[in-house]
């Protein structure tokens, strides 16, 4: 075996001792996999050999290799631990998925505080697209569609250069690059403000996301109760705002600037009813839903 292969097997011996002596210590101490993670001692040295000039070509090829490697092992670990503080905090304010296919009908049990600390948020696939047929089937112009599907393309594409940059200049874990990313547009912010609130119900519908709360259960002496609400009423909007997941229907009544009723829209028995309700939790068990806008609209 040649120095270079030696020298080699060494290098990724030690890349892969660092790296799993660190997550080992960790998991060991039940510590938290937080903060900045720092490129370890043996990439560094990966990077001194690849410019040096003391290895051969074909050595240096396979060293800028194993760089990008770590790079991108860089990147998605700080994701995952993205994903995990995400989860965390919806844990704590008892917003997490359900396990299992997050697009699926899921129903969870409300705590005593009310549905809006129990019922999941689902956002659908983190990745993929929408086309304009979908779009066309969901009822909106071809016209609009287009310009849609243009829209969340360009805005995937902004994030996708973002996350390559940061890439190549070795920023994918800092903080200035997460920061960045939060400050891209929202795609649930740009349909609503660029083509209203049914566009971007028929956006979450044409890409196979659920885009209804459906009541399963009225809590006892609850202000759903005494207003009328019933096992399967779809709640479709509050206070004036649309309402697609659980978590809404907390955040509208948060922000609310009403001082006693709020208006309440639903469908059911495929009529579109007004109620009031006390500022304040429903007081109802759900599930999420998917239903074609077309199919809840032009009714009273």
């Amino acid at each position: 075996m040649s120095r270079n292969n030696v020298l080699l097997l060494l290098i990724v011996g030690a890349l892969a001792f660092g790296a799993g002596g660190w997550l080992t210590t960790s998991w060991l101490q039940d510590e938290p996999i937080t903060g900045e993670v720092t490129r370890t001692p043996p990439a560094d040295l990966l990077e001194h050999l690849a410019q040096s000039g003391e290895t051969s070509p074909e050595l240096q090829m396979l060293l800028q290799g194993l760089l990008m490697r770590v790079d991108s092992q860089d990147m998605a670990l700080g994701e995952l631990e993205e994903e995990m503080q995400r989860l965390e905090r919806e844990h704590k304010t008892g917003t997490a998925p359900a396990i299992g296919d997050e697009l699926a009908d899921t129903a969870i049990d409300a705590s005593d505080a009310g549905e809006e600390n129990a019922a999941p948020t689902f956002r659908g696939p983190r990745r993929g697209g929408v086309s304009q047929a979908n779009l066309v089937a969901a009822g909106m112009a071809p016209t609009q569609a287009a310009t849609i599907v243009a829209t969340v393309d360009r805005l995937t594409l902004e994030r996708l250069n973002l996350r390559f940059e940061a890439l190549r200049d070795g920023e994918a874990r800092s903080r200035d690059f997460r920061q960045a990313m939060s400050d891209l547009p929202d795609i649930r912010e740009v349909i609503e403000s660029e083509y209203g609130n049914d566009a971007y119900d028929q956006y979450l519908y044409a890409s196979g996301r659920p885009n209804r709360v459906v009541v399963t259960d009225v809590l006892q002496d609850s202000p759903a109760q005494r207003i009328g609400l019933r096992s399967g009423d779809v709640l479709i909007g509050m206070d004036g705002q649309r309402i697609y997941s659980a978590s809404d229907i907390m955040s509208i009544a948060a922000d609310s600037n009403s001082v006693n009723d709020m208006p309440v829209t639903i469908h059911r028995d495929g009529v579109l009813l007004d109620l009031y309700v006390p500022l304040g939790p429903l007081g109802i068990r759900s599930q999420m839903s998917y239903e074609n806008p077309a199919d809840s609209a032009g009714d009273g």
